[in-house]
């Protein structure tokens, strides 16, 4: 049976604040919960962890083991947490955009520059060409097209 991963990082904290009922206020659980989730995690392991007295806490000497373990995974976890959420604070990446040579100096080259000083995370790759492109195989984010016609008007010698 696999270890609960939340008494794991119940254990921690009740370490980390020297006491069950520390640690029940901080994480807002009743002090019998935290002490029921850790005798639980004792007895899955077969082990003691916590040497307990009405006024003190200490570490066995595998408890003290298992605590750095657990407490370096919680940090792993928790830069994990942070990596996901700071990526999806500010936008960050690639963008590879197909263009016709008509449209890449006179309107994409200053939309993709105004584009990047908002958001110098992302790198922004354009394919200029007038072939098909298959967005797929091409690795294309967005591709744009368009026709240059020419009016009645503009079309007259002056």
């Amino acid at each position: 049976m696999p270890t609960d991963k939340n008494a794991m990082a119940l254990y921690v904290k009740v370490v980390e604040s020297g006491s069950f009922s520390k640690a029940a206020v901080r994480e807002g659980v009743p002090v019998s919960t935290v002490s029921r989730k850790i005798a639980d995690l004792e007895k899955s392991l077969g082990v003691r962890l916590l040497e307990r007295s009405t006024r003190q806490l200490r570490m066995t000497e595998i408890g003290r083991e298992y605590f750095e373990r657990c407490r370096r995974g919680l940090t792993e976890l928790e830069a994990a947490d942070a990596l996901v959420t700071d990526r999806q604070i500010e936008i960050s990446g690639r963008l590879r955009i197909s263009i016709p040579p008509s449209l890449s100096d006179i309107v994409i080259v200053p939309l993709v520059n105004a584009f990047q000083a908002l958001h110098p995370k992302v790198v922004v790759h354009c394919l200029v060409t007038e072939r098909h492109v298959d967005h797929i195989a091409d690795g294309i984010d967005l591709s744009l097209r368009g026709a240059i016609t020419r009016t009645a008007a503009s079309s007259r010698a002056p």
